[in-house]
């Protein structure tokens, strides 16, 4: 197995979206965005952002966190408690290039 580049670990966090997201995810947005804001601010999540053209999906990529608990924070976001996800799966990340932060 090849080696990351840094000591840091990372998951990815995808999220499938519900069909017709950028209509339904109004009411909730905003907190969905506030979750996010404070995982940043906690350093725990390094970036994430939507797919677009369709907007159908997402990544989020978490540092130095445990599988389990960005399987919690998925669980505990706001778009999934709203039923805006399909479904959302957790992978850990090898980093091997780029900011490492």
């Amino acid at each position: 197995m090849a080696s990351a580049a840094s000591g840091n670990t990372y998951h990815v966090l995808q999220y499938k979206f519900v069909p017709d997201m950028e209509t339904k995810r109004a009411p909730v947005r905003q907190a969905h965005l506030d979750y996010l804001k404070n995982l940043a601010d906690e350093k725990k999540l390094a970036m994430g952002g939507a797919l677009v053209e369709p907007l159908d999906s997402s990544l989020l990529i978490f540092r130095n966190i445990s599988k389990e608990e960005v399987e919690k924070i998925a669980v505990e976001d706001p778009y999934t408690k709203g039923d805006l996800v399909a479904e959302w799966t957790v992978r850990r990340y090898m980093r091997v290039v780029g900011d490492a932060e």
